[in-house]
C-alpha cells in the first residue's frame, strides 16, 4: 500500500483543491475591495447599462421613441410609432471590434435630431456597464 508522499495521486489533488480555494478566496476578497459602480441610471446625465439588451424609451416631439442595442449581436436600432430604423448591422465588422470608446448614432425623427452615444470604458470592456446618453437638438433627455 503506498503512502500519501509528495508523488501520490492523492498529495496532487489536495494541492489541486488548495491551488483553487486560494483562487476562489482572492476573487472574492478583491470583489469586495472594486468601488461600486455609479448609479446613473437614476440621473439625467444617461444610463449605465450592464443588460444583453439594452432598450431606453424617451419621447421626441410627443411621440414615443425606443433605443434597442443588444449586446451579443451589436444590432442597434431605434423604434418610434411603427418604423424600425437600423442603427448598426450586426454584420458590420465595426459592431464587434473596435478601438474606439465612443460612438454616435444620429438619426433625424420629424425635423428634429437625435443622437444616441455609447461610451464605453477603455479596460476589460467586455465585462463593464456601457454608458448611454441620448439628446434631442442637442439637449440631453433624461432617460
Amino acid at each position: 500500500m503506498l503512502a500519501a508522499g509528495v508523488g501520490s495521486p492523492a498529495a496532487a489533488g489536495v494541492l489541486f483543491l488548495g491551488a483553487i480555494a486560494l483562487l476562489i478566496t482572492s476573487v472574492m476578497l478583491n470583489r469586495r475591495a472594486i468601488p461600486p459602480v455609479p448609479d446613473l441610471a437614476r440621473s439625467s446625465v444617461g444610463r449605465l447599462s450592464r443588460d444583453r439588451v439594452v432598450k431606453i424609451d424617451f419621447s421626441v416631439d410627443g411621440r414615443l421613441a425606443q433605443f434597442r442595442w443588444n449586446r451579443l449581436t451589436g444590432r442597434a436600432e431605434l423604434r418610434f410609432d411603427t418604423e424600425r430604423v437600423t442603427l448598426q448591422s450586426p454584420w458590420h465588422f465595426s459592431a464587434h471590434f473596435s478601438l474606439e470608446t465612443e460612438r454616435v448614432w444620429r438619426h433625424i425623427i420629424g425635423q428634429q435630431l437625435v443622437e444616441i452615444e455609447k461610451q464605453r470604458p477603455r479596460t476589460f470592456a467586455g465585462f463593464r456597464p456601457n454608458l448611454f446618453i441620448v439628446r434631442v437638438d442637442g439637449t440631453t433627455v433624461p432617460i
